[in-house]
């Protein structure tokens, strides 16, 4: 995430990120995350978020 040198609280956004995909995908899965602070994003993002999953097939 873009903060500045004196923030601290990179956890809390995470933590709100981490209850937004549970909100919308559902706990289906644990996940794990890691954050850090940067001095800029690309495009002037404020955050950034880098996922990867395992899509289920079904064959009827």
């Amino acid at each position: 995430m873009q903060t500045t040198e004196c923030f601290t609280q990179h956890a809390a956004v995470a933590d709100g990120t981490s209850q937004y995909l549970l909100d919308r995908l559902g706990n289906r899965e644990v996940h794990s995350r890691t954050t850090v602070g940067v001095a800029s994003l690309p495009s002037g993002f404020a955050i950034e978020i880098d996922a990867i999953f395992e899509l289920e097939t079904s064959y009827v």
